[in-house]
């Protein structure tokens, strides 16, 4: 070890130590002293009143007495007379009792004084009022010196105290040593608290010797507890952002001076903050839009859930935006501060157009549904005002409800057929049926109804086209429904084609007509429930404007797609895409019963 390393305790504790020693010996032997010194002066005043009470009590002659008394090596004993005193001296000996002076050798001498009791002699006159002279008793003794017996016990008082200060700098030292390695583990371990330990690396951590063994083992039986605690605590935080994060529901949290908290995904793409997000990101900076703003503030400071609708980034999108207050995490908090916020977006935009639909719904129905009524209320009014004396008039006018009642029971009709489609599975259950066949026997259905208008239907249909997964009375009503609006918007003397296309494994079925067709900007919405194209001539034609939003739900369910091109003025093509039974499926198929039209 070189002396730059050697600790500063090692030198100054016993130092100290020798140097609280020197001082506690000397306070020791001044005391000492004293207190000998006390004992030898009340030994002489003893002695003194020892021989004052002789010289008072005595019956000698006093005269005789005074002078000299007692061995001069340790007291001698003086009677002092006024008579023989100067005014100097007897104020002196007035004002003094006690007398002392040092002498070579450590030897210290002591005079007390004591005042004599007035005598009188026996040839005064008692007649006289005379004040008897004032006497005065002086002992004056020498006192030893005090011996200090524990002067041959200093160095090794001084030599116990130096092992001491040099014992308590080690201990010291080592305590030290000690407490910065655990300062040093311990902020180690708060800057790694994300990593657990496992145990007996934080035992060999805290290895401790015999003084700290139990210390050590509680210390890493608590900090294993808190990691614990820490773990679970993250692991939990992880899984909630995990969940927030995929919600699709919008999430924006600000603390109490509406910064940034948090902000899960949906969030961010609803509101389009991808180029704004940032943590601690301020409401104002973060948000443009006045209306959110201005919603947030309110409920922050009323303390109340506020709600509001937004246009999105784009037109075809609404949001609705609820601001939450938060409850205070912290019981200290204080109650008139202003609470943590949470903002959550919706996407809207489907329940709007789902009312959309249902109100275009319901105002297409009633109208539908009014529109025969009227008819037929007016044309039986006409009959009960008199037309039935009137028989081509009554002929005509029954002929006219009879109309208007095949057209209610086709729209009632289709309405349930709709209905129930929608009720449906997701998936029917589906079978290998021959596509040939089915589109033979639904042209026959309406062979009569083109004859009419000198329309002719041909079937393009390949017996060897491959056998489809479908449904009897789902297939039927698709062919049915394409042929009807075929023959219905054909011209007079044209023809309509059936044909079929294997494209991979699907089977594209088209009904091509050469009629008056649709308007490009009119197909994206005639699969729509109640669309027309031309609503006057769609009318007069008696359509009810449901069959092709049968088709299309129907063809979903059959886990296809229908699709349509077409020019105005010179027709239009619908191809269903279906898929071509499997050969396991063709197998199962076999025993299924035909159906009733093919059989």
């Amino acid at each position: 070890m070189s002396f730059q390393r050697i600790p500063w305790s090692l030198g100054v504790l016993p130092i100290a130590c020798v140097a609280i020693a020197a001082v506690v010996l000397w306070w020791v032997d001044r005391h000492n002293e004293n207190l000998w010194n006390q004992i030898q002066v009340q030994v002489a005043s003893d002695e003194l009143q020892f021989y004052k009470s002789i010289v008072e009590n005595s019956s000698v002659d006093l005269n005789a007495f005074g002078g000299q008394v007692g061995d001069s090596r340790t007291g001698n004993l003086s009677i002092l007379e006024e008579q023989q005193l100067t005014q100097t001296e007897i104020k002196r000996l007035e004002n003094s009792s006690k007398e002392t002076s040092l002498e070579p050798g450590g030897y210290t001498r002591v005079r007390l004084i004591e005042k004599l009791k007035p005598t009188v002699s026996n040839e005064s006159d008692p007649i006289k009022d005379e004040t008897p002279p004032r006497r005065w008793i002086a002992y004056t003794k020498r006192l030893p010196p005090f011996n200090a017996n524990h002067k041959r016990w200093t160095p090794w008082w001084f030599a116990g105290a130096f092992v001491a200060g040099l014992a308590s700098a080690i201990a010291l030292r080592s305590l030290t040593e000690s407490r910065q390695t655990y300062t040093r583990t311990l902020q180690q371990i708060r800057s790694q608290a994300s990593k657990s330990r496992p145990p007996h690396e934080m035992r060999n951590v805290f290895s401790g010797g015999f003084f700290f063994s139990d210390i050590n083992r509680e210390l890493v039986a608590l900090i294993e507890a808190y990691q614990s605690q820490i773990i679970a605590v993250k692991t939990g935080a992880e899984q909630a952002e995990t969940v927030l994060s995929a919600m699709p529901v919008g999430i924006l949290a600000f603390t109490s001076d509406l910064q940034l908290w948090f902000a899960n995904r949906a969030g961010i793409d609803l509101l389009d903050l991808s180029d704004r997000i940032r943590d601690r990101t301020r409401l104002i900076e973060l948000i443009r839009q006045p209306r959110v703003l201005e919603l947030i503030t309110e409920s922050q400071k009323s303390g109340q859930t506020l709600d509001c609708e937004l246009d999105g980034t784009t037109k075809s999108i609404v949001l609705r935006l609820r601001a939450h207050p938060l409850q205070h995490d912290s019981p200290q908090s204080d109650p008139s501060s202003l609470p943590p916020m949470l903002l959550v977006i919706t996407d809207e935009t489907r329940l709007k157009q789902l009312e959309n639909v249902r109100r275009d719904f319901t105002a297409n129905v009633s109208h539908e549904l009014k529109t025969p009524l009227a008819a037929i209320k007016a044309y039986a009014e006409t009959l009960l005002m008199g037309a039935l004396d009137d028989p081509d008039a009554c002929e005509l006018f029954i002929t006219r409800i009879s109309e208007q009642a095949d057209r209610l029971d086709r729209l009632i009709f289709d309405l349930l057929q709709l209905t129930r489609i929608q009720s449906l599975p997701e998936k029917l259950p589906l079978i290998a049926l021959p596509l040939q066949d089915f589109a033979r026997t639904c042209i026959e259905d309406h062979q009569a109804i083109a004859k009419t208008k000198n329309i002719t239907i041909y079937n393009e249909i390949a017996e060897s086209t491959p056998r489809i997964l479908a449904d009897h009375e789902s297939l039927r009503t698709i062919l049915g429904n394409l042929l009807s609006n075929a023959v219905r918007y054909s011209k007079p003397d044209g023809y309509i084609r059936v044909s079929s296309k294997v494209s991979g494994s699907d089977v594209e079925l088209s009904v091509i007509d050469y009629g008056i067709g649709i308007p490009e900007e009119d197909i994206d919405r005639i699969f729509e429930r109640f669309y027309r194209v031309e609503k006057a001539r769609s009318q007069d034609a008696g359509g009810t404007g449901l069959g092709l939003a049968i088709v299309k739900h129907l063809t979903q369910a059959l886990g296809g797609s229908v699709s349509v091109r077409s020019t105005l003025g010179k027709g239009s093509q619908f191809t269903v895409r279906l898929k071509i039974a499997s050969e396991s499926e063709l197998s199962v198929s076999e025993v299924a019963q035909p159906p009733e039209s093919l059989a």
